[in-house]
């Protein structure tokens, strides 16, 4: 029966139900071929990566031994020099030692004695590599990562380690300011940062280092895998560096549109960074890393992401710290590339889809949707698994990342404060940062 003229018009599920249904498609079709790229360029990249390794030395196994108490040796503010030079690995061939075989200095800016730091801090000063030299460095005496430090130099007195205490602090980053201190106790012409809570082989050094023999490298840099300390905070952390960051990074580079340049990891020649102008540029860098990678494509070198993958130690104790954590990541990478920011939202499937059942009373399309996204989600994150030689999430435990991960996007474009080391920071839409006091004081 046709409609009268007085009598309003119906809407049939070909009118209103379809135009929703497009508009969920074409949001959702971008986001599963996300998925779908994230794990194929994680595969590829671990495939490339054995491809690697297996031309190395074996690497010894990872230290079991019990850590043992603080080092009872005297020290000054200043620096603290372990005398002995460790000798070359006698298995070690000129090729595996980066090439020439250039000495190396190790950077590692500390900040408390979080889990893991002794053997994390060992598995950098063990390595296969013919002459090398490990800078640990502490902003002052309070530091409780420094017994550890001092311990790490007493335990292996055949290694070069240098302990340096100083409490100058230029700029707003406390870590850049370590680097500065340290840096002047770094004796050779390769020099390779990296964060405290990174653990590697013995073949790390080598394979690092190795692309610098080009002149026309710069940086080389290092993704990174997460591995939890323990406790479900601490594995949600690793599912997002798992999950999350890794295969977003790797789209992105295979892509062409990352430029990452990563904490895990910085390896450059001395003569790069004092054409940087030092460390001077980054005082108040938030993404310091990122930025150091953007000033060195600057100079016309290159920033090469290595095949090799370090092992991040998540360490989240409690909720408040891993949302406070990622926070400051997402503000940190909206602050520094905004468009790419935002259009990772396409990494949200599963959120995405979830919205647009509710948003529809979970219509039977918008259901079918869903399952669809879960299910994908669920076999990349296996395939992600596999590749990087990590075990499946559990299965519940997956929703609940996925959640936590679009809530700290949603929260990242309210507000441009972070927490870091102890202290609050106000972010420019620049990426520089300012501490702010008071609300540090009211927190």
């Amino acid at each position: 029966m046709w409609p009268t003229c007085g009598e309003p018009h119906r809407r049939t599920p070909l009118t209103g139900d379809m135009g929703v249904n497009l508009a969920i498609v074409l949001l959702l079709f971008p986001a599963w071929a996300y998925l779908i790229a994230s794990a194929v360029a994680v595969r590829r990249f671990a495939q490339r990566a054995n491809s690697v390794s297996s031309s190395r030395i074996s690497p010894s196994p990872p230290f079991r031994g019990e850590r043992e108490g603080p080092a009872k040796r005297e020290s000054e503010v200043g620096g603290t020099r372990n005398p002995q030079v460790g000798p070359a690995h006698p298995a070690l061939s000129p090729r595996l030692a980066g090439g020439e075989g250039k000495a190396v200095s190790m950077l590692k800016p500390l900040h408390g004695d979080e889990p893991d730091l002794y053997e994390n801090l060992r598995s950098f000063a063990e390595q296969d590599y013919p002459r090398s030299q490990i800078v640990l460095g502490v902003n002052n005496l309070r530091d409780s990562a420094l017994p550890v430090a001092q311990a790490l130099a007493r335990d292996l007195p055949a290694y070069d380690i240098v302990v340096v205490v100083n409490s100058r602090i230029r700029g707003s980053n406390q870590k850049v300011a370590n680097l500065e201190n340290m840096i002047e106790a770094a004796r050779h012409d390769v020099l390779v940062l990296a964060d405290s809570d990174m653990r590697v082989d013995r073949g790390y050094l080598s394979a690092v280092t190795a692309p610098l023999c080009d002149p026309r490298t710069g940086i080389v840099t290092c993704l990174y895998r997460g591995v939890s300390t323990g406790g479900r905070w601490s594995e949600l952390g690793a599912m997002h560096i798992n999950f999350g960051f890794l295969p977003g990074a790797l789209v992105a580079d295979s892509l062409r549109l990352g430029g990452g340049c990563f904490g895990a990891t910085i390896a450059l020649r001395r003569e790069t960074l004092e054409r940087l102008g030092g460390f001077v540029r980054l005082r108040d860098e938030l993404a310091d890393d990122h930025r150091i990678g953007d000033e060195v494509r600057a100079l016309g070198l290159a920033v090469v992401l290595s095949p090799y993958i370090v092992e991040a130690r998540v360490c989240e104790r409690n909720l408040a710290e891993l949302w406070r954590h990622e926070l400051r990541w997402a503000r940190t990478i909206r602050a520094m590339a905004p468009a790419g920011f935002a259009g990772s939202v396409l990494s949200h499937a599963v959120a995405i889809a979830a919205l647009a059942a509710a948003a529809t009373g979970f219509a039977l399309t918008a259901s079918i949707f869903l399952v669809i996204s879960c299910v994908l989600r669920w076999a990349t994150a296996r395939v992600i698994a596999n590749a990087l030689g990590i075990p499946l999430a559990r299965p519940w435990l997956l929703p609940m990342r996925d959640a936590l991960s679009f809530a700290v996007f949603v929260a990242s474009f309210f507000g441009r404060t972070v927490f870091w080391r102890d202290q609050v920071f106000h972010v420019e839409a620049s990426g520089r940062m300012t501490a702010d006091s008071e609300k540090a004081q009211r927190d």
